[in-house]
C-alpha cells in the first residue's frame, strides 16, 4: 500500500559502485604499466562482473533487510569477496591472456581491505539516510502484549531501521476503519501477536484485505514465555515440523576451535599486554584508591556452574556510603575504558569464561531475572564472555527501563547462542576494540 522509497534504485546504485570499483581495481593491477586493453582482458573484465553480480545468489549481499546488523553483513562481505577472488584466481590460471603484475597475497590483502571500506561506506550512509528520515517504512501493531512492546521499543531506539510507527486505537473487528486507517496513513507493514486468539471469519478478513490492499502481516512469537528458541523448521517431503535445535557451539569442532582459540588469544594479552600493563594499573590503585587491587565476585558460568570472575577493585570497602559514592575516582576511570574487566582474560585461560559471550551477571541479578523471564538460563549454554553480541549493540548498563532491557539483552545473548559462527566472534572483538578506542558511552 505504502508508496515504495526507490529502495529498488539505491540497490541499484550500491551495485553499480561497487562494480565500478571492482573493474577498476582489476584494470589497475593488469595494467599498471601500459593503457593499452587487449581482448582477453576485455573478455575478463566481463566475466568478472558477471561472476561478482552471480555470486549474489548464494551470499545475498545486496539482500539487506533494514534490520541486517553490520556484524552480519561484514561475514556476508567476506564471504562474498573471498569467494569472488577464488573465481579470479581459477580464471586468471585458465586464461594465458592476463597477466597480473602484483602476487596473489597482495592482491588478496589489497582486494579485501578496499571492498571492505567501500561496503562500509555504503551501508553507513544508508544507515544515516534513514536516520535522516527517508527510505522509512510506515507499520502499526494491532494488538498489543509483552513480545510486541518489547519490539516496539527496540524500533523506537533503532531509528536506523527505517521504520515509522502509528499507533491504531480502533478496533481490528471494524474492518472497515482497519482499512482506511491503513489508506490514510500508508501502512506498509502491520504486526500481530503470533499467539493472540482472533475469531476464524476475522482472522480470514484481516488476512484478505490485508493481502488487497498489500499490507504485509508480521507475526510476532511469544519469544520469552514458549520454547520458540529451542526449536527449528525441519521438512518431511512437503510437511514442516518443528525439531529441537542444534546450537552450533553444541558440535564438539565448533566448542573446540573456539576454545582454543580463547587460550591462544588470552596467552597472547597476558604476556604481551597483561605483563606491563596489569603491573601500572596495580600501583596506581595502591597509591590513588587505596584498596585492594583485585575484586572477585561469584558468577554463574557454563551450565551454570558458579566461578570466581577476576576485576580490578573500583571500589571502597565502605558499607557506610551509597553506592555510586563508593566508587573512586580511578575506579570511574576503570568502569569508564572497562580496563577493570582485563583480569578476566586469566578466567579466560583458565575456562572459567571465553572471550565472546553472553557477559556474566551478579548471582543476584541472575537469580531474580531467571524468575521473571523464561528461558533466561538459555544464556548460560556457552561460556560467558570478555564482550559479547548485547554489548557492542549498546546494551550494557543499569540505566532506563531495566525490565526492557534486560530483556533486549537476553534476546541478544539468545541470538548469539543460536546462531555462533567464529565471524561473528571476529566482529565482535573488532566491534568492541572500536569501542575502547572511540569511548563506549553506555560503560559505568
Amino acid at each position: 500500500m505504502q508508496k515504495k522509497r526507490f529502495s529498488s534504485y539505491i540497490k541499484l546504485l550500491f551495485i553499480s559502485i561497487d562494480l565500478v570499483f571492482i573493474l577498476s581495481f582489476l584494470y589497475f593491477i593488469q595494467n599498471s604499466k601500459t593503457a593499452t586493453v587487449e581482448k582477453g582482458q576485455v573478455l575478463f573484465l566481463i566475466s568478472s562482473a558477471v561472476l561478482w553480480l552471480l555470486l549474489n545468489g548464494y551470499t545475498k549481499l545486496y539482500t539487506v533487510p533494514r534490520t541486517l546488523s553490520y556484524t552480519r553483513h561484514l561475514e556476508n562481505i567476506i564471504v562474498h569477496s573471498s569467494l569472488f577472488l577464488f573465481g579470479i584466481y581459477i580464471l586468471d590460471k585458465l586464461s594465458i591472456n592476463l597477466d597480473f603484475r602484483i602476487n596473489t597475497f597482495r592482491l588478496i590483502i589489497y582486494f579485501l581491505i578496499m571492498i571492505v571500506v567501500l561496503k562500509t561506506i555504503t551501508y553507513s550512509l544508508l544507515k544515516y539516510y534513514r536516520l535522516l528520515g527517508k527510505n522509512y517504512r510506515n507499520i502499526m501493531f494491532l494488538y498489543e502484549d509483552e513480545s510486541s512492546e518489547l519490539l516496539k521499543e527496540t524500533l523506537l531506539q533503532r531509528k536506523d531501521y527505517g521504520y515509522k510507527i502509528f499507533s491504531y486505537s480502533g478496533r481490528a473487528e471494524d474492518i472497515f476503519a482497519l482499512v482506511e486507517f491503513w489508506k490514510a496513513k500508508g501502512i506498509d507493514t502491520m504486526f500481530i501477536p503470533s499467539h493472540k486468539d482472533m475469531d476464524n471469519r476475522l482472522s480470514i478478513e484481516v488476512f484478505e484485505k490485508a493481502e488487497e490492499n498489500r499490507v504485509t502481516i508480521n507475526l510476532i512469537p511469544e519469544i520469552l514465555r514458549q520454547d520458540f528458541f529451542k526449536y527449528n523448521i525441519s521438512y518431511y517431503e512437503n510437511f514442516p515440523v518443528l525439531v529441537p535445535v542444534n546450537y552450533p557451539l553444541d558440535i564438539y569442532s565448533n566448542k573446540f576451535i573456539k576454545r582454543v582459540l580463547d587460550i591462544l588469544f588470552s596467552l597472547f594479552f597476558l604476556i604481551f599486554i597483561g605483563l606491563w600493563l596489569f603491573p601500572v594499573i596495580a600501583v596506581l590503585i595502591k597509591i590513588f584508591a587505596k584498596t585492594p587491587v583485585l575484586f572477585t565476585q561469584k558468577r554463574y558460568g557454563y551450565e551454570g556452574k558458579i566461578f570466581e570472575c577476576y576485576k580490578f577493585c573500583t571500589m571502597r570497602n565502605d558499607n557506610s556510603l551509597l553506592p555510586e559514592e563508593r566508587v573512586t575516582n580511578l575506579g570511574k576511570f576503570l568502569r569508564k575504558t572497562s580496563l577493570d574487566e582485563l583480569p578476566q582474560f586469566v578466567n579466560v585461560l583458565r575456562g572459567d569464561m571465553s572471550i565472546v559471550g553472553p557477559r556474566p551477571h551478579m548471582l543476584s541479578v541472575d537469580d531474580f531475572y531467571s524468575r521473571q523471564i523464561r528461558r533466561y538460563k538459555i544464556r548460560n549454554m556457552v561460556r560467558p564472555g570478555l564482550t559479547g553480541l548485547a554489548q557492542v549493540r549498546g546494551l550494557r548498563g543499569d540505566f532506563g527501563d531495566m525490565n526492557i532491557r534486560m530483556k533486549q539483552r537476553l534476546l541478544a545473548d539468545i541470538f548469539y547462542v543460536k546462531n555462533w559462527s567464529l565471524g561473528m566472534d571476529f566482529i565482535i572483538v573488532l566491534k568492541t576494540v572500536f569501542l575502547f578506542l572511540k569511548g563506549d558511552e553506555n560503560a559505568r
